[in-house]
This record gives C-alpha cells, structure tokens and sequence, in this order.
C-alpha cells in the first residue's frame, strides 16, 4: 500500500502547474503565430511606415541615432525608439525587408501576450491570465497595428506592460522600488517612442482608481514613486537634450509645440472628422466590446473594480466566457492564415510604391550611389537597390555624382545647373507617386 504523503501532493502541484504553464505559453504562442506572422513581409510599405524605417535606415548608414532624418531633413516629430529598434531588427537579422522591419511589432504583442500568463497570473489567476492573453491578441486595433512598423503597436504594448507589473506588484502587496521600477522603465520607453504625455493618462487612470477604490493614494506621495518618475522622464530627457543641440533648437521647438498645440487647438477642427474617432476606436476593441454587457453575475464589489478600471470586457458571464473566447480565438486564428495566404497574393497586385523602385532599379546600377536632392518623404526610396545619399541641395552634389533624384519643381535648375561644366545633367526618368508628387531621376555624363 502506498501512503499519498503531503510532499508527494505538494510535487504533483507543481508539476502539474508547471506542466498547464507551459501549455498556456503554447497556446499563446500558437495563436500569436497563427495571427501576425502569416504574409507580415508581403506587403509593400504604407502608410506611416516609411517615416519609422527610412530614418532607421539613415542611422544605420551614417552611425547618427541621435538625430532621425527623413530624406536630407531632420525629423523630430516624434521621438526615435520605433527607429532605433527598426535599425536593430534590420542589424541584428542581417536583412533589410518589410518583414524585418514589422517584427518588432508583432514581437511587442507578444510580450504583452506572455506578460498577461506570468506576471498577470498573480492578479487574474491562471484561467483569467490566459483569457486576458487571447483576448489582447484577437483584438481588432491590435491586430490591424500588430502587423506594421508604425509607433502604436510597441507603444501600447509599453503602456500595456507598465500597467500589468504595476497591478501584478500591487496585487502581490509590494510596495515601495518593486511597484514602481518596472512601470517607470516602461513608461520612459514609451516616451521615447511617441512623447512624453499621453500614455500617462492611460496609465495613471486605472491606477487612480484602483489605489481610489482601495483608499491608498498616499501610494502615490512615496519617495520610491518620485523617483520613478525621475526615471521615466530622465530617459527622455537623456536623448532629447543632445538630440535638440545638435540639431537646430528653435526649428525643434516649433515642431513639438505644433504637435502638441495641435491636440487642443480648435484651428482646424473638422467636427465630423473628430466625431468619427468615437465609433473608430470603439472598433478597435471588437470583437469583445459587447461582452462588456455580461457582467452582471458578478460579485458586487468586483463588479466595482471592473468598472473602475475599465476592463469589464475581460470578464464576461463565466458559462459563456469559454465557448465565445474559443469561438473569437478559432476565427482570429483563421483570419491571420487565409489573409496571409489568400488575400497577400492579391493585394500585392495593386501596390503603389514598390513599382518606382523597379523603374529607377532599372537605370541606376547597384553599386552606384544614387544621391536625393531634398526629397521629403519617398517611401519608395526603401525599396531601391542602389545605395542612397541625401543631400539639401543640388550645389551640395559631389562632382563623381552619377545619378541623382529631385523633386519636379527643381527639374529646371537640374537641367541648367553648371555644376558639371561643360557637362550637362540628362533627364531619363520621370515618377509620379501615388500621392500625385513628381520626381525627376537624371544622370551626369562622364566628363571627357
């Protein structure tokens, strides 16, 4: 007869926790995968992306992360993470692709993913962690951003982070550097990746209302939590002082206070534009917003908290929860295969950008530099296989130049410029984007 001794128990439980711990990291890897790796490389850049991967490129080039460029000009409208992670994926892969450039995306999701079944699990337990996991990556908005190199992806999902280790300490009874270290690393990051305010009011709300509800806003007046903020804004302070003296200071200023007058400012308000954003950020939290309705079961002081901290959807009526989380997982999981294998092949015959790379890929050999002269913003430049050079100027030219690009309304001064005296500048390309813009691609003949 063998005797079920209470250390035989307590090693069955850990390995049987450890055993549904690994499988809840499977399940959550599989479904990542199946969602955002399908066709992430197939597609030519859009949208913003150019603006997060060109400045990448550049730094990689010149040996410059301090200052980002688009072109020949520098950009300080948002601050550089998104590019400075851009250059390491393409750095440390050794490829230069749409793919490697959306990687780091996907890869943020994920993290929160993960970050949801370990150190959420003390605050949701180990069934209502892995729900929380699903749910944050079948989730319409994270989905659509998981899938690009644009800035929201990774600075949610820094936002996201910052806000599971702080209610995962507090939760845990921490007090003190271990619930506001981890938190105030995350939230500088996110500084650096969109600026310094908004994901702070994303972060501090449901924090007020947790340390409100719970009658511990003295939390908040610690010595530990005046030095997380020291931290969090000292790490964006650390690469925008040098990065403003080295750049123009003034031209710095009048940007960053455009970009934030312009978020209050009534100037060009457009009230239809403005009240659409209600039902487009709703959409974003499809396809588990209506679920906020089934709630009602539950304890009445949990209930509260739910409501206070704007997460009732996370906790829906347990006899539907499964059945309806499975069914979301299953379609998400559908969706990510058949847009990347049905739909990417498709899409790809309707790109707009890629097929100016193929023209100038044509002319320009690729192993001669191709110099732009002050070309704003040309996402097709990343396509190009020639190496790219910017200057400001046609006179700024180097006389070995062999091909360069400017911008229609400086064809005539290409035509005419005595740089090359008695050579002349020929024309032999002409682009018109998608957006309507027209660049001009010339050669210099070789002198005789």
């Amino acid at each position: 007869m063998v005797i079920d001794r209470p250390g035989r128990r307590t090693w069955r439980k850990i390995f049987l926790a450890k055993w549904w711990q690994r499988r809840r990291t499977h399940i959550v890897l599989f479904v990542w995968a199946a969602i955002y790796l399908p066709g992430l490389g197939s597609l030519e850049i859009k949208g913003e992306e150019g603006r997060r991967i060109l400045p990448a490129v550049t730094m990689l080039q010149t040996g410059n992360y301090l200052v980002p460029y688009v072109g020949s000009e520098p950009y300080f409208r948002k601050p550089p993470l998104v590019n400075w992670i851009a250059a390491a994926s393409f750095k440390l892969t050794g490829f230069r692709t749409e793919w490697t450039a959306r990687l780091p995306s996907a890869l943020a999701i994920l993290a929160v993913a993960l970050a949801f079944v370990t150190r959420g699990r003390r605050a949701l337990g180990t069934t209502g962690s892995l729900l929380a996991s699903l749910i944050w990556l079948v989730n319409a908005g994270n989905i659509e951003k998981g899938r690009l190199i644009e800035i929201e992806a990774i600075y949610v999902s820094l936002t996201a982070l910052a806000f599971i280790f702080w209610i995962a300490a507090y939760r845990a009874e921490k007090t003190g550097a271990q619930l506001w270290l981890f938190p105030a690393i995350f939230l500088g990051l996110g500084m650096l990746a969109k600026g310094p305010l908004p994901h702070l009011l994303f972060f501090y709300g449901p924090a007020l209302a947790v340390l409100w509800n719970d009658r511990k806003l003295s939390l908040l007046a610690t010595r530990e939590h005046g030095i997380a903020l020291v931290i969090m804004f000292g790490m964006f302070v650390a690469w925008a002082l040098p990065a403003f003296l080295l750049s123009d200071w003034g031209r710095v200023a009048r940007v960053w206070s455009r970009q934030y007058s312009g978020r209050v400012s009534v100037g060009d308000f457009q009230f239809f534009s403005w009240i659409m954003n209600i039902p487009r950020g709703l959409v974003y939290f499809l396809p588990w917003l209506p679920l906020a309705l089934l709630q009602f079961d539950q304890p009445v002081e949990l209930r509260r908290r739910h409501y206070a901290l704007l997460i009732g959807i996370a906790v829906p009526a347990p006899r539907l929860r499964n059945r309806i989380l499975l069914v979301f997982v299953v379609l998400g999981c559908i969706w990510g295969l058949a847009y990347g294998l049905i739909a990417t092949p498709f899409l790809r015959k309707h790109e707009k950008v890629r097929q100016h790379a193929r023209q100038i890929d044509a002319i320009v050999p690729t192993n001669i530099p191709l110099y732009a002269v002050n070309p704003k913003y040309q996402p097709y430049l990343f396509y190009v296989r020639a190496p790219i050079r910017y200057v400001s100027t046609i006179e700024q030219l180097p006389t070995d130049t062999k091909f360069f690009l400017v911008q229609g309304a400086d064809e005539e001064e290409a035509q005419t410029t005595k740089h090359w005296s008695p050579s002349r500048a020929q024309m032999v390309l002409r682009i018109k984007d998608y957006r309507e813009n027209e660049e001009v691609l010339f050669s210099v003949p070789s002198p005789r």
